[in-house]
């Protein structure tokens, strides 16, 4: 027997908002400020981004690039971006990019390593279909360069495309700033989230 999806998350998003698409038929909304680095749709160039960590995503987007004057362009306040598809169930491979995210932050993303909580998956639904959503927060230690926030969030929701007999799992991945000015307020990181739907238009 399939396994049911959980409650959606089902965020309502300004009509201004840009659409993403992925080639999965997944497609999720950004604030039209954030900037797009390609659309992943059919026939649309394939522009992926390496995390640095074993993990590209496509249909990228990301907010505040260039804020911090030590990092230069490559720095910024969100990135959110969606895997090619994985082998395996929603809720394996959530839990496996969640550890990935939060090794990341621990070796990637501070300076002197972070203390990282790596939350639980919840089950959910998105469009109708199952998913799982983890959320995961570092704490660097310091010291911190300026460049550092106090508490890096990064977020797994894992969605099942495949079949019971074979599945296959796509991830949207996001990774922002929090706990000091400028970042991006938390309720519009939870629209972005929440945004995540299958269009039946691709």
């Amino acid at each position: 027997m399939q396994e049911q999806a959980g409650p959606t998350l089902g965020a309502q998003v300004p009509s201004d908002w840009q659409d993403l698409r992925h080639r999965s038929g997944l497609v999720y909304s950004v604030p039209p400020e954030w900037a797009v680095v390609a659309e992943d749709a059919p026939g649309a160039a394939d522009d992926s981004l390496d995390w640095g960590f074993g993990v590209l995503t496509s249909a990228n987007a990301e907010a505040q690039r260039g804020y911090c004057s030590l990092t230069g362009t490559s720095s910024f306040r969100v990135r959110v971006g969606l895997t090619e598809p994985a082998q395996g169930d929603a809720e394996s491979i959530t839990a496996s990019m969640s550890r990935s995210m939060g090794d990341a932050m621990d070796t990637m993303f501070s300076e002197h390593g972070s203390e990282v909580d790596l939350g639980h998956a919840d089950k959910i639904g998105v469009s109708g279909t199952l998913a799982y959503h983890q959320t995961i927060r570092g704490t660097p230690k310091e010291p911190r360069s300026i460049c550092t926030p106090p508490t890096i969030r990064a977020d797994v929701i894992g969605v099942s495309i495949g079949s019971p007999e074979s599945p296959e799992t796509v991830a949207l991945l996001l990774m922002t700033d929090e706990d000091q000015p400028g970042v991006e307020p938390a309720e519009v990181i939870d629209q972005v989230l929440g945004s995540l739907r299958f269009d039946n238009m691709v």
